[in-house]
């Protein structure tokens, strides 16, 4: 497994791209996920219309900064796109302790995974750019 994540960050930094790629597909199904969910099964996620539509903000939010932190150079690029999903994350998880109990089961099952994803990435985004820095910088 360490194998194959060295060997994805090597790939991340010689093309950096591929991260930038990545993490904006993860976003934008995220993204379209909410709101494919929150239309189809509104009676299953009862989240208050005001924090999902601050959630769908900051999602396109990083939509948006990926573009512009990409172009700023892929050092600034790694490091504020860890905060960008950082922040996401953080948010997710006190929307989740404050409506604990007024959001269903589904909604709790839906937002944990995606947490579990989202710290995923934020560790692999973290692991390349210690890498980055390593390489270039060390």
């Amino acid at each position: 497994m360490n194998s194959f994540i060295d060997n994805f960050t090597q790939k991340c930094i010689q093309k950096p791209e591929l991260i930038y790629l990545i993490d904006g597909i993860g976003a934008f199904v995220s993204l379209a996920s909410m709101l494919l969910l929150y239309n189809l099964l509104p009676e299953h996620f009862t989240l208050p219309f005001t924090l999902r539509r601050n959630l769908l903000g900051i999602m396109f939010a990083i939509i948006l900064m990926d573009s512009f932190f990409y172009y700023r150079g892929y050092l600034y690029y790694l490091k504020n796109i860890v905060l960008m999903n950082s922040i996401y994350c953080a948010a997710l998880a006190l929307i989740l302790i404050s409506k604990f109990k007024h959001i269903t089961s589904l909604e709790i099952a839906y937002f944990s995974i995606e947490m579990l994803v989202l710290i995923a990435v934020i560790a692999l985004e973290n692991h390349i750019l210690r890498a980055y820095k390593n390489q270039f910088e060390g």
